[in-house]
């Protein structure tokens, strides 16, 4: 039995196979070592600027390998994660961080610009450029003790709801909660590391986080599908048929 999701990756895909493709982003492919070692890296410098456990830290990134990584840095580091809607309405963004108040903000330049923008007070930012190189910049001691004292009942993200009221609600997603939802749909469906999961949702649905912590369970890989192709159907089976 799995005490947090991490432990998912590392007795999962990381474990049995490694070298194995975990992501296809348009022409960029990456192994599951390749995005083991980016999320550590990121979540050395997360450890660096957020020095409590069990805070929250917001990514703010267009739909992208980015966000896997981050996702995972966050969770390595002993924090939960929500993912931002990066095309939101301003004035949609600026209550979410009011409301949510993040330690810090994961995000590129592009989000950086769209952050000085808004009429909040800004957190700490971490630019992800920073942590997408293969050499090792983390401590796997200090890592392996925030896993040892992590458990199940701790938040891992926070998914926020489309606010029909007009103020948008969000709801916490602990460890346990998810891994069960994920062990019942691998004792349901015959999933293997020959399967690509075809990820069309935004990163900031709840679908998601389904998606990648199967993948990293099982060694599936991950192709992310453009948004922009939901509405071409002709484009998106040409997709699902180029990354078979």
């Amino acid at each position: 039995m799995q005490s947090n999701l991490i432990e998912c990756f590392e007795n999962g895909a990381l474990g049995n196979c490694p070298n194995n493709v975990a992501v296809l982003d348009g022409e960029k492919t990456y192994s599951f070592q390749e995005i083991a070692i980016f999320s550590k890296n990121l979540s050395q410098i997360i450890t660096n600027n957020v020095i409590e456990k069990n805070q929250l830290v917001a990514v703010l990134l267009p739909k992208s390998t980015e966000i896997i990584v981050s996702n995972l840095a966050i969770l390595y580091s002993g924090n939960f994660y929500t993912n931002l809607d990066l095309k939101a309405p301003k004035e949609r963004l600026e209550k979410l961080l009011s409301n949510l108040s993040p330690k810090l903000i994961i995000t590129d330049e592009a989000g950086n610009s769209l952050l000085k923008k808004m009429d909040i007070k800004i957190k700490t930012l971490v630019d992800i450029s920073d942590s997408m190189k293969i050499n090792k910049l983390y401590d796997q001691n200090k890592i392996n003790e925030t896993l040892e004292t992590s458990i199940d009942v701790n938040p891992a993200c926070i998914i926020n709801t489309s606010g029909s009221t007009g103020v948008p609600k969000s709801v916490v997603l602990n460890h346990k909660s998810t891994i069960d939802f994920i062990d019942w749909c691998l004792d349901n469906f015959d999933f293997n590391n020959d399967d690509v999961i075809g990820s069309l949702s935004p990163f900031y649905f709840d679908i998601y986080t389904l998606e990648l912590f199967i993948s990293l369970s099982k060694g599936c890989t991950i192709s992310i599908i453009n948004e922009n192709k939901a509405a071409f159907p002709v484009e998106l089976v040409k997709s699902l048929n180029d990354t078979k």
